[in-house]
């Protein structure tokens, strides 16, 4: 007899190597389009690791990977013969090889990070927006106007498992938490930062005055306009 009681993903929060930046949408939120599109708006970007960053990346989340594999077993046993051989388990893993016109692999490996832009409390029934926190390689907190293709950085996330019994797709998912910015590409170009680290020669954020006493400080994450405040420690 399937065993149907509710058991949760893994999850690990950690950042990122350095990646170059991909089609973010970091500033304001990516509203999808009218065939797809994202009701609650969603800040997303794929960040692009190199070859051997990726190697170093895979080895090091190894235990995630396998950890959700062990998950996911449990979970698909918990489906139907018929559906479970209609719709066989298809794991995603985290993160996919990037591809060249003529569909050869390049070598670099991209990982799609993504989280929500508003939603509703479910307990207090307050509508919540959010934005994203950024910091500087210095882990100086700031507030870019713009973020484009081609900016390198980290990324600070929480990863967890996820399936969808009704098709067998599975993977992990990487949540956006905060953005460490080293080589900013915007239109002006020429959170916490809790386990980011200094990185030297990179982009700096220029210095801005001191608003402290302005009224117009953010709520937070039940009603809040930003991501919840995260330690620049963590870079």
């Amino acid at each position: 007899m399937a065993n149907n009681k509710k058991v949760y993903p893994p999850r690990k929060n950690f950042v990122t190597p350095k990646g170059v930046f991909k089609y973010p949408h970091l500033i304001e939120p990516d509203y999808g389009t009218e065939q797809y599109p994202k009701h609650s708006g969603e800040y997303n970007l794929k960040l692009s690791l190199t070859e051997d960053e990726a190697v170093k990346f895979k080895a090091e989340h190894s235990e995630l990977i396998q950890q959700t594999k062990d998950w996911l077993q449990g979970e698909d046993e918990k489906r139907k013969p018929l559906v479970r051989k209609q719709m066989p388990l298809n794991f995603l893993g985290m993160g996919s090889p990037v591809y060249d016109d003529q569909d050869k692999e390049t070598g670099e490996f991209e990982l799609k990070i993504k989280t929500t832009a508003s939603g509703k409390n479910v307990k207090t029934g307050l509508d919540w927006t959010r934005k994203v926190n950024f910091i500087d390689s210095k882990r100086a907190v700031f507030q870019p106007e713009s973020v484009w293709g081609g900016t390198v950085g980290k990324v600070k996330v929480t990863a967890q498992g996820y399936f969808i019994a009704a098709t067998g797709i599975a993977g992990i998912s990487m949540y956006l938490e905060a953005v460490q910015i080293l080589e900013l590409v915007s239109s002006n170009s020429g959170g916490n930062a809790d386990g980011f680290e200094d990185e030297d020669g990179g982009f700096e954020a220029p210095l801005k005055p001191d608003t402290s006493d302005d009224d117009d400080s953010a709520d937070n994450v039940y009603g809040e306009k930003e991501l919840p405040p995260f330690d620049t420690d963590d870079f």
